[in-house]
């Protein structure tokens, strides 16, 4: 595994198809992938606000799973098209991923109260969720159980994948539980049902950390920009010195050695 300064290059794992052409992902890809998918899920969301409102349970209960599938088809897309998914054993990956968040989603959100009765609507939202923060890591990690530990459970992340990863994950649950605040307040609004201010804070979370992820991605990029040009600067110097050196040292033809340079 790469160590955290050198974040650039995903040492672990099956290659992508740039990996396996010897060019590990560049934060310039991660970058590109991201904006893409932030833009695609913003554009998504408003769409489906105009076309069915999410304040009322029942366009909440229809828009859910439709975003939840296009989301999934477009993390797979545009993570293969910017070259930063590993492409063996992605289908499982997602599929493995995805059930398990939804499964423990519901636990949890059981043990924190939301009744029995309202399962329906609590699978729907922890079906969302987990695609929403499982699929860039079934898409950008490989199956190392050491990746996912890092990306979702110790927050320790040693790659520019997993830091993606953690990162999206932690808005995204900050802004679901923020979200969950207004539920049992008395305003008698319809937006205050559950699960839809969970939702809405889930993807509020998730946009603000990729607005993140994508400020952290261009910073780096820049500055390995800047140590590429400097080091090409630093080469492209040396080379001018030694051959200036190979020049001074080269002998001088004269009287008494001109039949050296026949």
């Amino acid at each position: 595994v790469s160590s955290p300064a050198v974040m650039g290059a995903d040492a672990v794992g099956e290659a992508s198809p740039a990996m396996a052409a010897g060019r590990p992902p560049t934060y310039r890809q991660y970058k590109q992938a991201q904006v893409t998918i932030t833009g695609f899920l913003a554009v998504l969301f408003v769409l489906g606000h105009l076309v069915l409102d999410q304040t009322t349970s029942f366009g909440n209960r229809i828009f859910m799973p439709i975003l939840t599938v296009m989301l999934t088809s477009a993390n797979e897309m545009v993570h293969g098209m910017w070259e930063t998914s590993k492409e063996g054993g992605l289908a499982r990956r997602a599929a493995v991923s995805v059930a398990a968040g939804t499964f423990f989603f519901c636990f949890a959100a059981t043990c924190f109260g939301v009744p029995i009765r309202s399962l329906l609507d609590t699978a729907n939202l922890g079906f969302f969720f987990s695609t929403l923060v499982a699929m860039p890591g079934a898409c950008l990690l490989t199956e190392d159980l050491g990746q996912w530990k890092r990306s979702y459970a110790t927050m320790k992340p040693q790659n520019t994948a997993e830091r993606v990863c953690s990162e999206l994950f932690l808005c995204s649950i900050a802004g679901s539980w923020l979200g969950a605040w207004v539920v049992p307040l008395d305003w008698n609004a319809s937006w205050q049902r559950w699960p839809i201010p969970c939702f809405l804070g889930a993807v509020a979370g998730n946009l603000a950390g990729s607005a993140w992820v994508v400020r952290w991605l261009g910073r780096a990029q820049h500055k390995q920009e800047e140590q590429d040009r400097r080091r090409r600067k630093y080469e492209s110097g040396a080379r001018q010195k030694k051959l200036k050196e190979g020049a001074e040292d080269a002998p001088v033809c004269n009287e008494s050695n001109w039949w050296m340079f026949m």
